[in-house]
């Protein structure tokens, strides 16, 4: 067994499976896309939990101006609810 990442490459035609390990070049650009992916994943959880907050501070400037949790729920939904964490595989 390797420690390299490995491609599968199925041929339809022949019905021929080739397992084998990636090129360096392979391995750069497939590094390179997990890094982005975990780019893009953490800045779109910082989105998501700004707009948590800021639907929060809305509901909680509502509440203070004298309007019931009820008035406030009508007006703009729900409140919102923080997500529960993914299960670790």
């Amino acid at each position: 067994m390797t420690d390299k990442p490995q491609v599968a490459i199925f041929d339809c035609a022949t019905g021929e499976a080739v397992i084998r390990d990636m090129t360096d070049e392979e391995t750069v650009v497939h590094n390179d896309g997990l890094a982005r992916a975990e780019e893009e994943n953490a800045a779109r959880l910082v989105a998501e939990a700004q707009e948590r907050a800021d639907a929060a501070a809305g509901r909680q400037k509502l509440l203070d101006l004298g309007l019931s949790e009820a008035e406030v729920t009508a007006l703009v939904g729900s409140a919102p609810v923080e997500p529960e964490p993914a299960p670790a595989v």
